[in-house]
């Protein structure tokens, strides 16, 4: 554990040097995306949950999960994203949990997450788009014997694009092939295609944002079993560059997934 406090010292310390630091994106991508690129509030907050969007962000997301026979879990993640040009990012998250799942309640560190992307503006039917492809790797951080942890450490390749077709909607379509390289003790290796859809709505009147996130998972060492979740969020920036936003994640019982019967968190954002 105190391996990992070091870890999440350095990620915070990362964080807050990647707020302080001034980089000129915003001015450069308002002509590859009007609305969504601009880290002025009023659309930024709504660009920030768009994965294809040059945007610099920081997001602290607590979070409660109930999981199936009565297990639950407090989900503390911290995600961010630095645009270092309007055609690549790097996101990193670090997840930390308490959690219940082996009947005892444990504390630990979860997961990293990293995922360089590279964009490029296209315009497909007409309609003004950017292409992305990246990669995403997935660091256990944990032990799965103690329900804190993962069980694999996994690469994604990832395409997609995310589209404009207005000033005020957002609708990004993307794949990614999930290949672990190592498992846990009583853990199959991971081999699954994961497409996903995401609706983001730019909400001018309450200075906010709304968004749909449907995430699916074909498991190619399960007879191609497929599971689904979905994540709905509401958020609102209280200034140009602080946002609160509150989120529900529907999936297990509701649409037949093995990861949860529901969750719901809250968050803080914040645009550099």
């Amino acid at each position: 554990m105190k391996r990992w406090r070091g870890y999440l010292g350095i990620g915070v310390l990362v964080s807050l040097a990647a707020l302080s630091a001034k980089v000129p994106i915003a001015a450069a991508d308002v002509e590859l995306k009007p609305t969504a690129a601009k880290s002025d509030g009023k659309s930024g907050g709504a660009s920030a949950s768009d994965p294809t969007a040059g945007v610099s962000y920081l997001d602290f997301k607590p979070r409660y999960v109930n999981l199936p026979k009565g297990k639950e879990e407090s989900v503390l993640e911290i995600e961010g994203v630095h645009a270092f040009a309007p055609s690549f990012t790097v996101k990193y998250e670090v997840i930390a949990v308490r959690s219940n799942q082996t009947g005892d309640w444990n504390t630990d560190l979860r997961e990293f997450k990293l995922r360089p992307l590279y964009l490029h503006p296209i315009e497909p039917f007409g309609i003004k788009a950017k292409f992305g492809v990246g990669v995403e790797w997935f660091q256990d951080l944990s032990s799965s014997r103690t329900g804190t942890g993962t069980g694999t450490n996994e690469i994604a390749p990832l395409l997609g694009i995310g589209w404009l077709p207005t000033d005020k909607d957002f609708l990004v379509t993307l794949v990614q092939y999930f290949h672990s390289y190592h498992e846990d003790r009583d853990f199959d290796e991971v081999r699954a295609t994961g497409p996903r859809i995401i609706y983001i709505r730019s909400l001018p009147s309450i200075n906010g944002w709304g968004k749909a996130d449907l995430r699916t998972r074909i498991n190619h060492k399960d007879d191609n079993d497929f599971t689904q979740t979905l994540e709905l969020q509401l958020g609102r920036m209280v200034t140009d560059k602080i946002g609160l936003f509150g989120e529900v994640f529907l999936g297990d019982d509701v649409f037949d997934s093995d990861d949860f019967d529901h969750a719901a968190g809250f968050g803080v954002r914040f645009l550099y």
